[in-house]
């Protein structure tokens, strides 16, 4: 089916990007990211796992996270547009992912303040993210699953833009990102400490207090200090909590190694990531576990890292209610507490989920039709034997083979899923869609009649149509060129019309014109207003990438009966070829 611009959206900013056809795309290119690469990345792109559902494993947390920004979609996630949600809302869009087994799984839910902090990347900013690993990201906020403690209205998200902690009124409007899976963050049902009437994240099972007043967190490996630095005694209620420059908090860890501080000479100060991991944000003022961490002051306290944006500014975090920001490294007092070890990198579960993929061949036709549905793309992460289970509209077919024919005798459209499930019961659902075109055998009737047979339901196919290409992705700087082959069957040669549209990351639709000025336009129209009788080849588009067009492009191309449009009239009656389709990715830089 060709492609429809229902989003009628309008061509807000207009550039010259291929220059050689004039061309104008919409303004789609957007601030390049920011980063510091002097700081140290806090998502490196060997945490993740980039899988071919579009969805991304991280490695440390062992959470399955959607690669797009909820309302966005496409390989690169250049496709729709980013929705904005408030708090509520934003719980119901878990839900009805759900309900349509988004990416082939059920249990999608939005993230815990926690989750959502273990993607930022503080060495970035506009946005704060990994983009290899999250492309497209809006410089925003987006929404967590955690209330607030000090404010019955209130509610955590993250903004990724980033400047500060994003904390707010449950009626505001922000970004969606949804997750599934991973142990990291679950709460767990045991001992777990009341606080303002809901269980805490951080449970005091998930500690262990040694005697020497130290608390290894087994999340995350790391060993705290349980008293801040100036603090003793085995509540912690000993001593003063003094602030210090930023620079002056750098030398209380050396200070601390240099008196084999409670019998370790390796304490540092924590990076944000580090202290964000022991926020407790259903609990407020102090926002931490005190069984764990006694006496702690409802005040800010240092990290060692600086800010991307400014480097006159660090990260600090607000013990008062969780929240982060940045302060200036020359005037602002702040507490420190010292912590040692690493985090390690704690791999995937021994079993991981399987991804269902599956070919059709051939992809289109006329009833009866007789298609070859393989499944052997599908994969499993540990080489387990899968089993599969294949529908059509619901109904299963194939008696669990890998790989068989189907004959599909009525032309309508038709739902093929595939799920494939290993042998520990991990399953995942992939789909395609298929149009089935109506029953092209030619009835009986004199040769005088066979040559002007144009009658609505007449699908012959006079032309086949191939769009083509060197490759599928390109880097800025390199030479595309794209050209549509045009084969006709010239004995059965008919008065048609051949339509070629390209989509670009927007969302909006150019169609190529007949007029060398401007070979492409907004207004629904055709390419050539009759086809040659004589296979052609047409030049489509030649340029040299530039900066700036990153993302997916679509070509279409379709004959239909002369006079028809694609975009109203019904496809099943006017189509006169095949639809050739190419998806070609741009580097943005």
């Amino acid at each position: 089916m060709f492609i429809r611009n229902e989003s009628n959206k309008l061509v807000a900013g207009l550039q010259s990007s291929l220059l050689s056809l004039g061309l104008l795309f919409g303004g789609w290119s957007q601030a390049a990211q920011m980063c510091d690469e002097s700081l140290e990345t806090t998502t490196p792109d060997e945490e993740f796992n980039i899988n071919t559902d579009g969805t991304v494993s991280h490695l440390k947390t062992e959470l399955v996270w959607d690669r797009c920004s909820w309302g966005l979609s496409g390989e690169n996630c250049e496709q729709g547009t980013a929705s904005e949600h408030n708090w509520e809302d934003a719980q119901q869009q878990a839900e009805i992912a759900n309900n349509q087994a988004y990416k082939g799984y059920t249990d999608w839910r939005v993230p815990t303040r926690q989750e959502l902090l273990s993607i930022v990347e503080f060495q970035c900013y506009q946005p704060a993210i990994n983009e290899r690993v999250f492309p497209t990201t809006p410089s925003a906020a987006f929404w967590s699953s955690s209330p607030s403690a000090s404010s019955a209205d209130g509610a955590w998200g993250v903004n990724f833009n980033t400047r500060n902690d994003a904390h707010g009124y449950r009626s505001s409007n922000i970004y969606v990102r949804l997750v599934r899976g991973g142990l990291f963050f679950v709460p767990s049902t045991e001992s777990s400490q009341s606080c303002n009437d809901g269980a805490t994240i951080l449970n005091n099972v998930e500690f262990s207090i040694h005697d020497n007043g130290t608390v290894t967190h087994q999340q995350t490996k790391l060993i705290w200090d349980q008293c801040i630095w100036g603090q003793s005694g085995i509540n912690c209620d000993n001593g003063d909590v003094n602030g210090y420059l930023w620079s002056e908090a750098l030398q209380q860890a050396k200070v601390a190694n240099q008196q084999n501080y409670k019998g370790y000479n390796d304490w540092r100060l924590p990076t944000i990531s580090e202290l964000l991991s022991i926020t407790e944000v259903t609990c407020a003022y102090p926002a931490i576990n005190t069984s764990v961490f006694p006496s702690t002051p409802s005040s800010a306290f240092w990290s060692t890292s600086p800010l991307a944006a400014d480097s006159d500014e660090t990260w600090y975090v607000h013990f008062a209610g969780g929240g982060y920001n940045g302060y200036s490294t020359s005037n602002s007092y702040l507490g420190v507490r010292l912590v040692r070890g690493e985090q390690p990198f704690v791999s995937l579960p021994t079993n991981q989920t399987p991804t269902a993929a599956f070919s059709l061949s051939p992809t289109s036709g006329q009833a009866p039709l007789t298609i070859t549905l393989d499944g052997s793309a599908s994969s499993d992460p540990e080489a387990d034997n899968l089993t599969y289970a294949w529908t059509i509209n619901g109904a299963a077919v194939g008696n669990g083979a890998m790989q068989f024919d189907y004959t599909f005798n009525t032309a309508g459209d038709y739902l093929i899923a595939l799920t494939v499930t290993d042998s520990e019961g991990l399953s995942h659902t992939s789909s395609q869609s298929l149009t089935v075109g109506e029953d092209n055998s030619t009835p009986e009737t004199n040769p005088e009649e066979s040559d002007n047979n144009t009658s609505e339901g007449n699908t012959e196919k006079a032309v086949s149509l191939t769009f083509k290409t060197e490759k599928a992705f390109y880097h800025v700087g390199e030479s595309l060129k794209v050209e549509l082959i045009e084969s006709v069957n010239a004995n059965r040669f008919q008065r048609i019309d051949l339509w070629v549209a390209v989509q670009i990351p927007t969302g909006d639709i150019f169609f190529m014109t007949p007029y060398p000025i401007q070979p492409f336009d907004l207004v629904p129209q055709a390419f050539k207003t009759a086809v040659d009788s004589a296979n052609v080849t047409h030049q489509i588009i030649a340029f040299d990438v530039p900066e700036g067009m990153g993302g997916t492009y679509t070509f279409y191309a379709v004959a239909v009966e002369t006079g028809k449009s694609p975009m109203s009239d019904n496809l099943l009656f006017i189509t006169r070829s095949n639809l050739a389709q190419l998806d070609i990715n741009l580097a943005g830089r």
